[in-house]
């Protein structure tokens, strides 16, 4: 069982939603064969020292409008600067007990996936890292975070050897709506999205490996990316990363494993619009598909913005298992917008700094009494079962969700 949300009663219990939200723009470097034949880029600047993006309304239009972001990326940022403003500050996070979500957002080509995973080539066996080696630039957030992470497991057991940590990760991918195993992809199973008033929302039947170092867990990663059921931009892919704790006293005493925090990364399919893509077929039905979900996203956001009772999480996938990320307050989530800065490319470059300016108005605050108007309607437990929870939620009684291995 993975759990991808807090519990209901939890968020009754404090009376908001601490969204607690940073989004970033990263501008990738100018193509190529635009550069090569002197194209011109896309009528969009950029203000490093103001984090902020100014652009055309339209290409031929002289309005223009700026956008604030928590940081702006320019096209010769670093993978280890990216890495170093948004992972590696998570990394004390999620030690602290408190859940973190890494997200890239933007359209085919705009550099997400290598900015959550790196170049496709650095992932296979001969770029894969000796433990002890600095990884290269081309790596991306997913394998520098790991890594960390192993390593501040290994400073803990070096400066308070009475504190053990083992981690498990379950990686999926969300196509056409349904929800493929990447570490169980023989079984073509489309697994199942349930919800309960002790865990939120979880995925049913899905595989939780023990990941015991660096190695084992980029192996695992690499060999999933294999199975994936289409392009990398046709699908979202989504690594979930559970750490667990246990200490032992002095006298010998141990507790059991207590559950610390999860870390996610989702690498989102392609954010174009549909008449862009060309699609037809098959390929039109993935795009329709992956419309609907971003389309669903902006409307969960719009619905928060507005600080309306009910938010429509359960429209689409995505936006179901993006739930606790944007209503548990014991939650830390990052947005990665990338953008292309080729002319060609201006509208979707601008739909995608729009999403992100929306996203990051995101309110911290909902009201109470609506927000358990929108749990009677969005879980349908018996109504002694509800008002048992909220009761106790109420009387300040504090559980943390923890997830159960299957």
């Amino acid at each position: 069982l993975v759990r991808s949300v807090g519990s209901s009663a939890q968020m009754i219990r404090s009376g908001r939603s601490d969204v607690d939200l940073d989004v970033y723009l990263r501008i990738r470097p100018l193509a190529r064969n635009h550069m090569e034949q002197r194209l011109p880029r896309a009528s969009f600047d950029w203000d490093v020292k103001k984090n902020a993006v100014m652009f055309k309304v339209h290409p031929d239009s002289g309005v223009r409008k700026s956008l604030s972001f928590s940081r702006v990326f320019p096209p010769n940022s670093t993978q280890a600067e990216v890495y170093d403003e948004v992972g590696q500050p998570l990394m004390r996070t999620v030690f602290k007990g408190k859940d973190i979500t890494i997200m890239s957002y933007g359209q085919t080509g705009a550099g997400k996936t290598f900015t959550m995973r790196g170049h496709h080539r650095t992932m296979s066996w001969h770029h894969r890292y000796h433990p002890h080696h600095r990884l290269s630039d081309p790596q991306g957030i997913i394998p520098r975070f790991i890594q960390g992470l192993f390593a501040k497991i290994e400073e803990f057991k070096a400066s308070e050897p009475n504190t053990e940590h083992k981690v498990e990760g379950s990686y999926i991918e969300v196509y056409n709506e349904k929800i493929r195993d990447l570490w169980n992809w023989k079984t073509e199973k489309n697994l199942k999205l349930r919800e309960s008033l002790d865990h939120g929302v979880y995925i049913q039947d899905v595989t939780v490996r023990s990941l015991k170092n660096f190695k084992e867990a980029n192996d695992a990663i690499v060999d999933a990316l294999k199975q994936r059921a289409s392009h990398f931009t046709r699908s979202h892919c989504i690594l979930f990363m559970r750490i667990w704790q246990k200490k032992s006293s002095l006298v010998g005493n141990e507790q059991n494993w207590r559950f610390l925090s999860t870390a996610t990364f989702y690498d989102l399919a392609g954010s174009e619009k549909i008449w862009k893509t060309g699609a037809t077929n098959q390929s039109l039905a993935e795009a329709k598909f992956i419309s609907r979900s971003f389309g669903e996203l902006g409307n969960v956001f719009n619905a928060l913005r507005a600080r309306k009772g009910f938010v429509p999480f359960r429209d689409s996938k995505l936006t179901r298992l993006l739930k606790g990320a944007l209503m548990d307050h014991y939650h830390k989530l990052s947005i990665i917008v990338n953008v292309s800065p080729d002319q060609m490319d201006h509208h979707e470059s601008v739909s995608s700094m729009r999403f992100g300016s929306r996203a990051q108005g995101t309110p911290s605050k909902i009201d109470t009494d609506a927000l358990e108007e929108a749990i009677r309607r969005d879980l349908p437990p018996s109504l002694d079962m509800l008002v048992g929870a909220v009761r106790t939620a109420v009387a300040g009684e504090r559980t943390k969700p923890i997830p159960v291995r299957v």
